[in-house]
């Protein structure tokens, strides 16, 4: 692409200017040491650099044979060896504290020793790929109608043609007609691949096997659509701050054997940066989540919030993105399809939205569910009014009966400290954010961000705030935990890695903390009653904290 061509050419005129260097290097170590064997004739006694170089060439230059070696050497290593192996140069860290160490600390890499079988991290990456055979990863997002479509997304190298996809409810078998294709072309060389996107038409509380045939390799995966009901009990997992750590990946297979509904991710969930030469932390991942879905013995979706290392570094990234530059578009938008588009008449398009067309404010809904993923910060800010429209507006558009979650990274109430800039947002989410959820009974809101456990007090009908994003990352311990005199309306909070397993049945929601060995952290009980009462008198019930279990009272 042009864009290679230019880096090329930058590259080879980066090493001639080096080379030009050593050639000035070597003609003044020459002029000095023929002064020493009296050739040397010095510049202004002689009519012409001429006669000097002349000089040089018939006394310097036969004492100094390995010197003109050595600057015929550095011309193929500068102008010919180096543009090439510095092309397209990337490095990318990995490390614990950044939200990995299952991968090497750094990789640094250009497009030559990424294609090499002597590149020594070669056998690192085998595994995760895109090569032939069978797809490297498939994995399920989902749109805004999810209790009816589902967004299969497949990847491939670019070298051979589309999978075909097949559907069968155990009834008829189907193949699936609507899909886009994403070619990511933009990253590492070594892991471009073709992002597929296939657009399923399900039903609730159903079991699907979708088979899929790329390259003469065919997989067969077993999809279950979410209960459309309360008849039986519905499981959903939610964290964030995942990292790709041997905490997360235990996380991952304990989450697997709980069999969840579906899993919400509150963002930071690969720590790449929005750096496309981090694609690899994606790949390993997408591979975690497909380790936990083996345990579960079906693919379950995932719902993913943005948070400050999906879009930047900085704490508050607030990095915009416009038009359609894949490079400009962080990673997160690019492997997520998690909304239809929406035509000039404001109706969807069932189809996977382009990338540059990808949102951070998200709505699912399914059976009695609902879940707002929203933007704390990164493209919106609490206070934008697109952002509280969207909330309030899609409230009002709900039919009754739906229990109501939310998500989002930076937490409102956080379990330990705040910087002044996220204290600004916090601001800002307690008076524009938190309203919105206590005044449309919002059950819970998982927030993310600050690596530590935590459970706030009910607030007005009953809202509770849980977090605060230790899913695999390093612990901080910048807080000494005191429950006794916790931070400011919370209710309870620790420091160590977990994640949220929630159950609804028809008369309770129960809210669970568990570690990678199933050790119950926390647990937390809401009646469905007080989370579902829609009527003019619902002034007359007060959901109330009583040792972690909420109840209804008569005033």
């Amino acid at each position: 692409s042009d864009v290679y061509k230019r880096q090329l050419i930058h590259n080879a005129l980066s090493s001639f200017l080096v080379f030009l260097s050593l050639i000035a290097f070597g003609i003044y170590e020459l002029l000095l040491s023929s002064k020493e064997d009296n050739s040397y004739i010095p510049l202004e006694n002689n009519p012409g650099i001429g006669l000097t170089l002349k000089a040089l060439l018939e006394h310097g230059w036969r004492k100094r044979k390995p010197l003109l070696g050595f600057l015929a050497a550095s011309f193929v290593v500068c102008c010919l060896i180096l543009p090439v192996e510095t092309f397209d140069l990337r490095i990318c860290g990995h490390n614990e504290r950044f939200g990995s160490d299952l991968l090497a600390k750094y990789s640094v890499t250009s497009r030559s020793t990424r294609l090499s079988k002597f590149y020594p991290d070669r056998d690192l990456f085998n595994s995760i790929l895109c090569g032939g055979g069978a797809p490297c990863h498939v994995y399920v997002t989902l749109p805004q109608l999810a209790g009816k479509y589902a967004f299969l997304n497949v990847h491939t190298t670019l070298d051979f043609a589309k999978p075909t996809v097949t559907v069968d409810d155990g009834t008829t078998s189907s193949p699936v007609t609507i899909s886009k294709t994403f070619r990511l072309e933009h990253v590492e060389p070594a892991a471009r691949r073709a992002h597929h996107v296939y657009l399923l038409t399900l039903d609730e509380g159903k079991t699907y096997n979708i088979q899929i045939n790329y390259g003469g390799v065919r997989v067969t995966k077993v999809y279950k659509t979410p209960p459309k009901d309360l008849s039986e009990n519905i499981i959903f997992v939610a964290g964030g701050d995942v990292g790709n750590t041997q905490a997360s990946s235990s996380l991952f297979q304990t989450v697997g054997k709980r069999a969840p509904s579906v899993v919400l991710i509150g963002g930071d969930i690969t720590y790449d940066n929005a750096m496309p030469s981090c694609i690899y932390t994606f790949d390993e991942f997408l591979l975690t989540v497909q380790q936990a879905q083996a345990k579960a013995g079906f693919m379950f979706p995932i719902i993913l919030a943005v948070g400050n290392h999906d879009v930047g570094v900085n704490a508050l990234a607030e990095k915009a993105f416009k038009g359609g530059n894949p490079e400009d578009i962080p990673l997160y938008f690019h492997i997520f399809p998690q909304n239809f588009p929406l035509n000039e008449g404001g109706v969807y398009l069932l189809e996977p939205a382009e990338p540059s067309k990808r949102t951070t404010l998200l709505y699912h809904s399914f059976g009695p569910l609902s879940f707002f993923t929203l933007d704390m910060g990164y493209l919106y800010t609490p206070a934008d009014p697109i952002q509280t429209s969207f909330i309030q507006n899609t409230a009002n558009s709900e039919s009754p009966g739906k229990v109501r979650f939310a998500q989002y990274h930076n937490p409102i109430y956080p379990s330990c400290g705040r910087t002044k800039k996220e204290g600004s947002l916090i601001d800002q989410a307690k008076q524009n954010l938190l309203p919105l959820f206590t005044q449309n009974r919002f059950a819970a809101v998982f927030e993310n961000h600050f690596h530590y456990l935590k459970r706030t007090k009910p607030f007005e009908n009953g809202t509770v705030l849980l977090g605060d994003g230790a899913w695999g990352v390093h612990l901080p311990h910048k807080c000494r935990i005191n429950n006794d005199s916790p931070p400011e309306n919370i209710a309870h909070y620790d420091s160590v890695n977990h994640v949220w397993v929630i159950t609804l049945n028809r008369t309770h929601v129960v809210y669970e903390a568990i570690t990678a060995d199933s050790e119950l952290l926390d647990r937390y009980v809401q009646p469905i009653s007080c989370l579902l009462y829609t009527s003019d008198a619902a002034d007359d019930l007060l959901c109330v904290d009583l040792g972690g279990r909420r109840i209804i009272k008569k005033k």
